[in-house]
């Protein structure tokens, strides 16, 4: 019984890493993303212009 709660304590601990990395990369990703979205304000947004008329950043864009 107690080897068996070993066990899966140490997978438990595998599978929190493992979801904290996982976590991490998305996390750079979605910050790489929204650098670029930065620099290229309008590339994204063309086709969409905002409330207004005048175009806003991807993050603006979601809130609405």
């Amino acid at each position: 019984r107690v080897r068996k709660v070993k066990r899966s304590l140490r997978n438990a601990r595998k599978a929190a890493l493992k979801a904290e990395e996982e976590t991490l990369e998305l996390q750079e990703k979605l910050m790489a993303t929204e650098k670029r979205v930065e620099h290229h304000p309008n590339a994204v947004m063309e086709q969409e212009p905002l409330i207004g008329g005048h175009t806003g950043t991807a993050l603006q864009k979601m809130q609405l």
